[in-house]
């Protein structure tokens, strides 16, 4: 058994800001949030990303060409954002980005092109979990893109993209928490944004439109984009004087429309229309019957965008779910109740060195539990000395790790030194050597082991693991920082002496 850290697709990981506002003091959104910076990018169909490439290896494509373009591609559209809005573009001047036009602008073609050459394509994932989770996403806001760009007129650019990213933390929920997204789609039948965001919330503790928001704070996108792309209770009573509000009714209605077109049986599309119209006529400054000849204009892209996503159209509209459905869900992450575990903004640099270390492990590789075990009596058994843990009882009093023990696999893999990640601990060839006191107490799927030793002897052990086969996927950049973790730990505790490479990073 040796440390998985083969995960290059996992990239970079960039701690959390502590100043983040919309994150402060929830560790849901803050795990989330965490798993977004080591992967932001969003994969891209095929077809819609040749047509980026193409126009932009052309000499005589114009600005307008390579923005109608790039509208067509949700990955590469918030990708193209989220660059431009970075501090790289900050530092010259770029000043607050919320267009596409803009942002090109600022870029030009050859980055955006190398952005688009660099690009992962849908059918990459398919077959995966994250994948399967992704389609109907990719649907919704490619069509609600359509949608807008019919209903918009003479900002139909920036309305599509608006349209498109309304669905920013839909589409985040499918890449990172793709099992628990399949179930709020399955249970979410009808489509309908209300019961949407109630099952969001009792499956994943968040819903969309919240986590949409704080994707969208941490990418650094601007207000008017932000305000643009946001929810509300209910349409304004007027036509909007300001572009940003004006261009937010329009994504908005331009959703709407796109749910009852997927959602909606056509024998009762009249009804819908007329009661969008009631909500939003005023706001929009169209009516039942233009409302109508939109969704016709895109009723003919919903086939051949599901058979680019390997979707059964003949599946749609779904079936209706009822009430008594949403309120038998499961919840499967429940918001956690105090704020004592990761992963959550940093932790303060009061905080004992070891809670650190704990939390510093929590937030960067998604576990739901952390231990630290120390040596302890003549007998040099590692005994648990602190545990915290997401949303349940961090339960350390019972580790115990004996010094010498063949058939224990944390003794064996301590006396390995092996920094080891176990995808699935059901495995026949590893469940034979998990003590008897993790079987009856823990049953974790997936574990982290990072024995602690100096001069070849074992002195104490890092621990970590999470609910699902596979959960936790460290990456080379996330090892080397909890190694240099644990080496500070070793220092602290034993001296100068403890720490063989000299490595000192403050978690």
């Amino acid at each position: 058994m040796s440390a998985q850290t083969d995960f290059s697709e996992l990239g970079p990981v960039t701690p959390p800001a502590p100043e983040d506002s919309i994150t402060a003091g929830d560790e849901t959104l803050a795990r989330l949030l965490d798993r977004v910076s080591r992967q932001p990018d969003f994969p891209s169909l095929g077809q819609a990303l040749s047509g980026v490439r193409r126009v932009a290896r052309s000499e005589k494509a114009r600005l307008q060409h390579l923005t109608e373009a790039l509208v067509q591609d949700v990955g590469l559209s918030a990708r193209v954002l989220r660059m431009a809005n970075s501090a790289h573009y900050g530092s010259v001047g770029a000043g607050e980005i919320d267009t596409l036009e803009r942002a090109i602008a600022v870029m030009g073609f050859i980055e955006v092109g190398r952005l688009a050459l660099t690009a992962r394509l849908v059918d990459s994932l398919r077959s995966s979990v994250p994948g399967l989770a992704l389609r109907e996403p990719f649907l919704r806001a490619l069509l609600a893109g359509q949608m807008a760009h019919e209903l918009a007129h003479s900002q139909a650019e920036d309305g599509t993209l608006i349209a498109v990213l309304r669905n920013l933390g839909r589409l985040v929920a499918a890449m990172h928490l793709p099992e628990e997204a399949l179930a709020v789609q399955q249970a979410t039948a009808d489509g309908s944004p209300e019961t949407e965001a109630l099952v969001a919330r009792r499956l994943l503790g968040t819903d969309y439109h919240r986590l949409g928001q704080a994707v969208a704070e941490r990418w650094g996108w601007p207000p008017s984009l932000r305000r643009a792309i946001g929810h509300g209770d209910a349409p304004p009573r007027h036509y909007p004087h300001s572009r940003t509000e004006q261009l937010r009714c329009m994504g908005w209605l331009a959703n709407e429309l796109t749910d009852v077109l997927l959602y909606q049986p056509p024998t009762r599309h009249d009804e819908a229309l007329a009661a969008q119209a009631e909500r939003f006529g005023a706001a929009t400054a169209h009516d039942a019957a233009s409302m109508a000849a939109a969704l016709q204009r895109v009723r003919p892209a919903v086939a051949p965008l599901c058979e680019q996503l390997g979707l059964p159209a003949a599946a749609l509209p779904r079936q209706r779910a009822t009430a008594e459905a949403v309120d038998a869900l499961p919840v499967l992450i429940r918001p956690p109740a105090p704020p004592i575990s990761a992963p959550a903004p940093a932790p303060a640099p009061a905080d004992p060195l070891p809670r650190r270390v704990l939390l510093g492990l929590l937030r960067l590789t998604g576990a739901q539990r952390a231990v630290l075990c120390w040596r302890r009596g003549r007998a040099g058994e590692l005994v648990g000395e602190l545990g915290l843990a997401e949303g349940i009882e961090p339960g350390h009093s019972h580790f115990l790790v004996p010094p010498d023990d063949d058939q224990d696999l944390f003794s064996l893999l301590c006396r390995r030194g092996a920094d080891t990640c176990i995808a699935d601990a059901t495995d026949p060839a590893i469940a034979r050597f998990l003590p008897h006191w993790w079987r009856s107490r823990i049953g974790a799927r997936s574990l982290l082991v990072l024995p602690m030793r100096r001069d070849g002897q074992v002195m104490g052990l890092l621990y970590a693991d999470a609910p699902r086969p596979g959960g936790l996927r460290p990456d080379e950049a996330t090892l080397e920082r909890l190694r240099a973790w644990r080496d500070e730990l070793l220092q602290e505790r034993l001296g100068p002496a403890a720490l063989p490479s000299g490595r000192v990073s403050r978690p």
